[in-house]
C-alpha cells in the first residue's frame, strides 16, 4: 500500500492510473487546484480531493424600458431545469 507524505505524490499517484486520471479530467478542474489528503483505515487506502468552484450569476433586467432587476419565475423550466 503506498505511504503518501506529500500532496505532490499523491496527484503523480493519480496521474499514473488511467481510470482515474479520466474521472478527475472530467470535472475541467486541474488536478493541482484539489487539496489532496491520504489516510489509511485498516487495510484501506482512502484519497480525498477538495477544491472550490465559484459560480457568478448574471442579474435578470428588463429587456426593454427602464433598467430594472425583474423577480426571477422559478416556474420557468427554461431558467431552472433539474436534470
Amino acid at each position: 500500500m503506498p505511504n503518501f507524505k506529500l500532496p505532490e505524490e499523491i496527484m503523480d499517484w493519480i496521474e499514473q492510473d488511467a481510470q482515474l486520471s479520466k474521472v478527475i479530467s472530467s470535472y475541467n478542474i486541474p488536478i493541482d487546484k484539489f487539496r489532496w489528503r491520504a489516510s489509511t483505515k485498516g487495510n484501506k487506502l482512502i484519497i480525498n480531493g477538495k477544491t472550490t468552484v465559484l459560480c457568478v450569476l448574471k442579474p435578470l433586467i428588463k429587456p426593454y424600458g427602464d433598467l430594472q432587476h425583474i423577480e426571477p419565475d422559478t416556474e420557468n423550466l427554461r431558467l431552472y431545469a433539474m436534470k
